[in-house]
């Protein structure tokens, strides 16, 4: 059955060819037609329909880690490749990832960098490895003989990116520019020394005080003061190990969150326990900004730690600690059961606490801000909405939520880098709180929380609008 080939010889028979003829240049046209499809599939993958061929097979080749896992370095110690600081230095799968690139910009229009007014782009950094794939490797030689110099180094390129995620989720050829981003970050940070001041104070925090804002460790249980807190001690069986981070140990604002969380925890009758001064960093910040040292020092300290108590679940309601703990720890062997604070008070038992429109009149317009890395990258999106319901609260949503919400801007080290007043991602996000005419809003995360009160302050908007994080809502409400 051949129905081109039914029309072209009805069409040839038309104009006069006859069967003979036919046969006489069936040879002929067999070689031109194999010809012309030889040469296509070699001048393709040379052209702008390159993808055409790359992105099948990108997606077939492509990494299968999960979304929050950066990829290790092992034996780091002894490695001697450290990120990425030439374009051959990136793995082949890589580099087909950036020939599979489409162009379409559907990174660029979720991006919180770009869309902030940053020079970043995901499609820019990809579109320049590309660039840099055919002037170093393809042709790697100009006139005068000497190589092409790198030109994706720079350092929006390197710092600009929130690692929030939301250009993997959209990207159709499955692309990952934040792996490449802290390739990029991994090779500044431990090769070369050339770094933003701001990530070197932070790091160097991390090195001497063992957390990013460079407190000293007796400080992290100033916040039980005045609490009933267990202690998790070596041989005492409990049931959930209380993982709080640096955030709510170090910061004052989120002190209180960790104060609430406990209140929380003993309403509910949890056998729980802290770790007191023995809680140490995660290590997520050093990883996410490029010091895989630092991190995997941390990761093994702690799980060394983790060894030695006898907990069954650890609880945490950084969704920074959740990523790590949850998909990053493995690597190093700490398996555990991790829940997001959130995920485990829906465990609780409890009565149904729906409630109709007229019990939810009288409180203010909650909406609730999904943290990049417990949403999209981890997809607990439903708990943190069932809790505020079943506590009776006028719940609304932004335009961008769950899976497509908008990065805080606080992710990826940004916590602590210094940015320029005009491109703070923060901003953005609040105005989408305002134009959903909020009155709260209620989120899962201390980073998120932070950038959020920081966007209030600096637009003098304390009056109009607060945030809080889901816990001390419970708490106030008087709900589990």
């Amino acid at each position: 059955w051949s129905p081109v080939g039914s029309m072209v010889a009805s069409i040839l028979r038309g104009l006069g060819m006859t069967p003979e003829t036919a046969v006489a240049i069936n040879e002929l046209m067999l070689i031109i037609h194999l010809g012309l499809g030889i040469t296509a599939l070699v001048i393709v993958p040379l052209t702008k329909l390159r993808h055409l061929v790359y992105s099948p097979l990108n997606i077939l080749v492509r990494s299968r880690r999960k979304e929050g896992e950066l990829e290790t370095i092992v034996d780091i110690e002894d490695a001697e490749i450290l990120g990425v600081g030439e374009i051959e230095e990136f793995s082949t799968q890589r580099l087909l990832s950036f020939d599979a690139c489409t162009n379409c910009g559907r990174c660029e229009d979720v991006c919180p960098a770009t869309r902030s007014g940053s020079a970043f782009t995901p499609r820019g950094l990809i579109q320049s490895l590309h660039e840099s794939i055919q002037s170093t490797l393809v042709s790697p030689t100009h006139g005068n003989g000497n190589r092409p110099e790198i030109d994706f180094f720079t350092e929006e390129n390197t710092w600009g990116c929130t690692t929030c995620g939301h250009c993997i989720y959209v990207c159709p050829v499955f692309i990952n520019p934040v792996d490449q981003v802290i390739d990029l970050r991994r090779n500044q940070v431990l090769t070369t020394g050339k770094m933003p001041k701001s990530v070197g104070d932070t790091l160097r925090n991390m090195e001497r005080q063992g957390n990013p804002w460079g407190m000293p460790p007796e400080e992290r249980t100033r916040w039980t003061e005045g609490l009933s807190v267990r202690q998790a001690k070596a041989g005492e069986e409990f049931d959930v190990l209380l993982y709080l981070g640096c955030s709510m140990a170090f910061d004052e604002r989120n002190s209180k969150i960790a104060q609430a969380i406990v209140e929380l925890l003993h309403m509910n009758q949890v056998d729980f326990a802290y770790l007191g001064l023995d809680e140490a960093c995660c290590g997520e910040t050093a990883r996410r900004m490029g010091h895989e040292y630092v991190f995997q020092v941390m990761a093994e300290e702690n799980i060394k730690m983790f060894s030695q108590l006898n907990f069954k679940r650890i609880v945490t309601p950084c969704p920074h600690c959740l990523n790590t703990l949850i998909n990053e720890y493995p690597q190093f062997g700490g398996n555990y059961e991790v829940l997001h604070l959130t995920q485990f008070l829906n465990t609780l038992p409890s009565d149904s606490r729906k409630s109709s429109k007229g019990e939810n009149d009288s409180t203010p317009r909650v909406v609730y801000h999904d943290p990049c890395y417990l949403g999209r990258i981890n997809s607990i999106m439903k708990d943190p909405r069932n809790l505020l319901d079943s506590s009776k609260m006028n719940r609304i949503e932004m335009e961008q939520n769950k899976a497509n919400s908008f990065c805080c801007g606080g992710g990826g080290g940004h916590m602590w880098l210094e940015t320029d007043a005009e491109t703070r991602i923060n901003h953005l996000r609040l105005e989408d709180a305002l134009n959903a005419q909020a009155e709260v809003i209620a989120t899962a995360c201390p980073y998120c929380l932070t950038m959020f009160e920081d966007a209030i302050r600096s637009k003098g908007l304390s009056e109009k609008i607060q945030v809080f994080d889901i816990s001390e809502i419970l708490v106030k409400r008087g709900e589990k």
